[in-house]
């Protein structure tokens, strides 16, 4: 038997993927244009001196075809506001406000509804080179050889193996 709680859950987590197929029925929504490779999952709470730089690094990636993924987590900080700033001037970034539950499930609800084909997570205090993703093995341009750092797997594998 479910509580009130699990319950509450299931519907947040259901409204936080039905906001995301909105996106498919909105016609200027440029993310369905491409494939993602690439769904970046940015867990957020209390990081507001850090979180300009970190979301800054994800959208100049060399890879455009991503999706950046950024649950906040409560925060009581400015970092709402500076998350839905950045959505609102670029589509590949999704933002989901919940109260806090902890990185896991902030995690967790990101994996909810990444669409791309390899999942990344990135802390939200930290920043990452320009040429991050295309350097994983995605079509990488010549002279970079940077190794990938990240922590990024196959969403299909991941599935496949739970969390």
């Amino acid at each position: 038997m479910f509580s009130f709680e699990d319950n509450a859950k299931k519907l947040l987590v259901s409204l936080n993927i039905l906001i995301v197929f909105m996106c498919f029925f909105n016609k200027d929504c440029k993310a369905l244009e491409t494939k993602i490779k690439v769904s970046v999952i940015v867990p957020v709470y209390q990081v507001e001196p850090w979180i300009d730089e970190c979301m800054n690094s994800l959208i100049h990636q060399t890879l455009k075809e991503i999706e950046i993924i950024c649950i906040d987590d409560g925060t009581t900080d400015k970092c709402g506001e500076i998350l839905d700033r950045y959505a609102k001037n670029d589509d590949r970034i999704i933002v989901i406000h919940q109260e806090n539950q902890g990185v896991s499930n902030a995690r967790n609800v990101g994996i909810e509804i990444a669409r791309g084909e390899y999942i990344s997570f990135v802390d939200p205090d930290e920043s990452i080179r320009a040429c991050e993703y295309c350097c994983a093995g995605f079509v990488c341009p010549a002279g970079y050889n940077l190794p990938f750092k990240s922590v990024c797997i196959h969403a299909e594998r991941y599935n496949s193996v739970g969390a």
